[in-house]
């Protein structure tokens, strides 16, 4: 991918960095699918090199996993790095890996291993861990180090629209999901020493709550979804939690939600329900109150932006493009009746939901027989444009009228 495709010249500097090619994101190695993780096939960091592994630092046991984001960054679970009530652990009991297949830290197997000590860990506010129900289990990671991109590492891939990750929650297509993870191979036995994968469709909402119990409805919060089967034997399992949620679409996958909890199995300890859905974090939920800031803050040097076209709530990724950099503006939609473009570019090189740098200059244009009322240019300056998008009004052609007057004597 090109870094920093369109520069700018903006008082007598150029806008972003010197032209810089980078590996795309969200593009499998090895295109196979596999099926489970309890009881399924194993698999390679090629067919997920964004799946990444947390360790406790003085034991070396894994203990989640989670999603590379960028080169600093990684998502997954606030249980996985808070303590019962919801506050985080010290960041220095962890260290983070990309890279692996297997789940022994220092497997001599995983030659692509990269690991890395924390820098910080962030979770939403509002997370309480059990007493909320696990509401706001979300958590994103800053690595001190700065992972390499190669083949075995690569970020998954995000665009920075919230309407596009919620039309991969609501996604049609049958078993285009996956998640990835060490979890356990079976109800109540030892997780899996290789990575493996689990193809699951995405269940609606309605659909669930008249599947589950009142006792599981209670952790059904309006920021999960279902994703799984019923009475199958297949399921994530412990071990799993903070593993992506990722949907294909137009041949690269997209983060979808976090594994966050799934129901347990009374008669195993520890173990996990695989007759039953599980529940997910949505990745839309966070991304304009949360994720995005963390990530235009510790995005590192890579960057993960795509274009999309969104027609009746359906959206799909065009091309591959560039995001979100510090101070950077999100481009806003159109007006009604008009467009916006971009000084000095074409105007088919960015769209709505797009990341663009400080310095930016956003020009706005009615349709024909349409006026705007507002600002025709707009300044992006540290993160905020210089007022918002004007409304294009219609006008009205009026013929003239001759108005005859006929005086007459009183």
């Amino acid at each position: 991918m090109n870094k920093f495709p369109v520069r700018i010249c903006s008082n007598g500097q150029w806008s972003g960095g010197l032209p810089e090619c980078v590996p795309v994101c969200g593009k499998k190695g090895i295109t196979k699918d596999y099926t489970l993780i309890v009881g399924g096939f194993n698999t390679t960091s090629l067919e997920y090199p964004w799946q990444a592994a947390l360790y406790v630092k003085g034991t070396k046991v894994l203990i989640c996993g989670g999603t590379l984001l960028s080169q600093r960054t990684i998502l997954t679970a606030a249980h996985c790095v808070t303590n019962d009530k919801g506050q985080l652990e010290p960041k220095e009991n962890y260290v983070v890996a990309v890279g692996k297949s297997y789940r022994s830290y220092d497997d001599s197997r995983d030659p692509a291993a990269q690991f890395s000590s924390i820098e910080e860990i962030y979770v939403p506010r509002q997370y309480k861990g059990y007493i909320q129900r696990y509401f706001g289990d979300i958590a994103i990671i800053v690595a001190n180090a700065t992972f390499v991109l190669s083949p075995n590492v690569q970020p998954v891939c995000i665009v920075w629209e919230k309407k596009f990750h919620q039309s991969l929650e609501n996604s049609t297509k049958v078993n285009q999901s996956y998640t990835s993870g060490w979890g356990f191979t079976s109800e109540d036995e030892n997780p899996s020493d290789v990575l493996k994968s689990l193809k699951v469709p995405l269940i609606n909402k309605a659909e669930c709550e008249h599947r589950l119990s009142e006792e599981d409805l209670e952790y059904l919060t309006d920021d999960k979804l279902c994703a799984g089967f019923l009475d199958s034997g297949m399921s994530v399992c412990k071990g799993d939690s903070g593993g992506g949620l990722v949907t294909k679409q137009g041949g690269r996958y997209y983060i979808t939600a976090v594994v966050s909890i799934a129901p347990q199995i009374s008669s195993s300890v520890g173990g996990c329900d695989s007759q039953k859905y599980g529940f997910y974090t949505r990745f839309s939920y966070y991304i304009e109150d949360f994720i995005i800031d963390l990530e235009a803050k510790f995005g590192g040097n890579y960057r993960s932006q795509q274009r999309v076209a969104c027609t009746d709530g359906h959206c799909l990724p065009i091309s591959i493009s560039t995001t979100p950099t510090r101070r950077s503006c999100v481009l806003p939609d159109h007006p009604t009746f008009g467009n916006w473009s971009i000084s000095g570019t074409s105007p088919t090189h960015f769209i709505p939901g797009m990341l663009v740098p400080s310095g930016t200059v956003l020009k706005i244009q009615c349709n024909p027989n349409y006026i705007l009322r507002g600002n025709n240019t707009l300044f992006c300056n540290n993160e905020f444009w210089s007022s918002s998008v004007g409304e294009c009004l219609g006008t009205y052609s009026l013929q003239p009228k001759i108005l005859i007057f006929k005086f007459i004597n009183v």
